[in-house]
């Protein structure tokens, strides 16, 4: 297990916030065992930081721990569904607050992305999209007049990760993501609510298919972990 070391010794919440980054974007994968030793000589800090960062991923939903040991978590089907209904809450309860409040300039920054995202998955270069995947959703949360609904996304933000991830594993579900965002983007820029609305539901009915079939192909060839 390759670990990049720390330049300085610190608190757990950067051992944390290292450990959170590498389940996210799937260095560590679902179902994976985390030895609190391992991980504590890789990062040259005490194993203590360690399991104190593990009891701050059991809170934000990236590990589970057993009896045997601490696993990076598996999301079953339904916890997938529920996941995304918690989405299409708040997203498009967000949304209708939004997108009246998103300015031209904010359209012309996502359209750069969206042209640069294009180039790059010409390239191959698959987890560019990744990057406008995030600006699309969270100019919505953030351009929305509800401070409850942002607190609540923002406590999703871990578990959000990892999931949107999952839904980059294969080149023709990067390139059905992308299509899905810049239809969605079409629609706000148009200032067309029911449109936006209808593009952002469809793309999270879309995604929310496809997490779950990686997640149950994984299940189906992986049983290292709970």
């Amino acid at each position: 297990m390759e670990i990049e070391k720390l330049h300085h010794k610190s608190l757990s919440e950067e051992v944390f916030e290292l450990l959170r980054e590498k389940i996210i974007r799937w260095k560590f994968r679902p179902g994976q065992r985390l030895k609190d030793r391992e991980l504590a000589e890789g990062l040259g800090v005490s194993r203590s930081l360690v399991r104190h960062a593990f009891t701050l991923l059991e809170k934000d939903g990236l590990v589970k721990v057993s009896r045997t040991g601490v696993y990076v978590s598996r999301f079953t089907k339904r916890e997938i569904q529920e996941i995304y209904e918690v989405r299409r809450l708040l997203e498009s309860f967000a949304l209708e607050s939004a997108y009246d409040n998103i300015t031209d300039e904010e359209l012309d920054e996502i359209e750069g992305k969206i042209n640069e995202t294009k180039r790059d998955l010409e390239m191959g270069q698959l987890e560019a999209s990744y990057a406008l995947d995030v600006a699309i959703h969270q100019l919505i949360v953030n351009k929305c007049n509800n401070s409850q609904i942002k607190k609540m996304y923002s406590n999703y933000r871990s578990i959000l990760g990892i999931i949107i991830l999952s839904d980059y594993n294969k080149p023709d579900n990067v390139v059905e993501s992308f299509e899905e965002h810049c239809r969605i983007f079409e629609a706000i820029k148009q200032r067309d609510l029911n449109k936006a609305r209808e593009a952002l539901l469809s793309h999270l009915s879309g995604s929310m298919n496809r997490v779950i079939e990686m997640f149950g192909n994984m299940a189906s060839s992986n049983t290292s972990g709970p």
